[in-house]
């Protein structure tokens, strides 16, 4: 029986599907006797990259840990929360008491990099968008509202905000030259709302549970 390491080293499109059902059973997961190579390289893709995010979030606090204890710093209690934190996760900022930020189910398109993941830590948590998996479907990915909306009180927190500038020549007033100017931006990312959440979603990868339909069993 092959182990699930030496399976991982062979890539999901090269692999057969009982060579897929075996990675499958070696990482425990459950996969309907049915189900197609396209839909067991989706699902073990997905549980994949869930175990590298997992791994991941464990190193940063280790290392988030290991770092305050050589700087002798404790955990303050009493600390005010961040603009971010309350933002996300509910909480009264400057006078203002905000909810708990609504959970969107979103694919996600990155202007500058469209093949890899985009990762990032607002509010104390860390974030990361996944694009399209090995077949180009894009990925769902569970993110706060407050992260991708356009609303200007989020403006400073929000990634649809960034982007590349847009230049213009146009004269100058004073001086009557032609000068080059910002007269707009170009978003960095795209994000493509699919539905609400549930409110117990975690945030990150999103696996959809639906039906396939495809018919590929070879």
């Amino acid at each position: 029986m092959q182990s699930e390491v030496a399976v991982e080293k062979k890539p999901l499109k090269e692999s057969t599907v009982a060579e897929l059902r075996e990675l499958a059973k070696s990482m425990g997961m459950n996969i309907d006797s049915g189900a197609t190579k396209d839909t067991l390289m989706r699902a073990i893709e997905i549980e994949q990259r869930k175990r590298q995010i997992a791994i991941d979030e464990e190193a940063r606090e280790q290392l988030k840990q290991e770092r305050m204890k050589a700087l002798g710093f404790k955990a303050a209690e009493n600390r005010l929360p961040t603009f971010e934190e309350v933002a996300i996760w509910g909480g009264t900022w400057q006078g203002k008491k905000y909810p708990p930020s609504k959970k969107l189910i979103v694919e996600f398109f990155d202007q500058n990099d469209p093949d890899n993941p985009f990762g990032f830590t607002k509010g104390g948590h860390f974030f990361q968008f996944f694009q399209n998996d090995a077949s180009g479907v894009p990925f769902l990915n569970v993110v706060p509202e407050c992260l991708i909306t356009k609303a200007k009180e989020f403006a400073g927190i929000s990634l649809a905000h960034l982007g590349s500038p847009i230049y213009k020549d146009v004269e100058d007033e004073k001086t009557g030259r032609m000068v080059s100017r910002i007269v707009g931006y170009r978003p960095r990312f795209r994000f493509s709302v699919v539905r609400e959440a549930p409110p117990d979603a975690p945030f990150g990868i999103y696996e959809e549970k639906e039906q396939q339909n495809d018919t590929n069993k070879t």
